[in-house]
């Protein structure tokens, strides 16, 4: 969750540091807590179920902030903390971090589970950025067997992917 950790933007305001690492702790521990009991039902969305977790321990946030017989009324902080856009953005830092954890086991499976030359050619070609002819000097394999290999672990991916996301 490094990116959640270094800054929460709140609207015009930014929650940094400590604050963003409660938050997002908060969202973890609630996580934690709720898969022991959890059931997957595949008519709802886990990243529905993730926003749900993190609008609740935002709202969580702004009120332990509220210091007793502070007024209520007319805070624009509070007004800015507890809006829409900061829940969102929390929301998507935690999916886009929930999807590169996903990601990047699903590339450990696979990779484990293929040739080494067919990982590396799928590694230099998609990740790298290098071209087929590149990748056919470096490997010394066939211009075919290159993107063959690459088709070949792209799919592998998307397999494991919607395995994981069953779990």
């Amino acid at each position: 969750l490094q990116p959640v950790r270094q800054q929460f933007r709140h609207g015009r305001q930014h929650l940094l540091g400590a604050d963003a690492n409660d938050v997002s702790q908060a969202v973890l521990i609630k996580l934690v807590e709720r898969m022991s009991t959890f059931e997957y039902n595949g008519s709802r969305s886990f990243r529905a179920y993730l926003k749900t977790l993190t609008h609740y321990a935002v709202c969580d946030s702004v009120k332990a902030h509220i210091k007793p017989g502070q007024g209520a009324g007319g805070s624009d902080i509070i007004k800015t903390i507890e809006s829409v856009e900061a829940r969102d953005d929390l929301a998507r830092l935690l999916e886009d971090q929930f999807d590169h954890e996903l990601m990047s086991e699903a590339m450990r499976r696979v990779s484990n589970r293929v040739e080494p030359h067919t990982w590396r050619a799928f590694e230099l070609l998609t990740i790298d950025g290098l071209s087929g002819s590149e990748v056919v000097d470096r490997l010394e394999m066939k211009v075919a067997t290159v993107f063959v290999s690459k088709s070949k672990v792209l799919k592998m991916l998307r397999e494991e992917v919607a395995l994981l996301e069953q779990i």
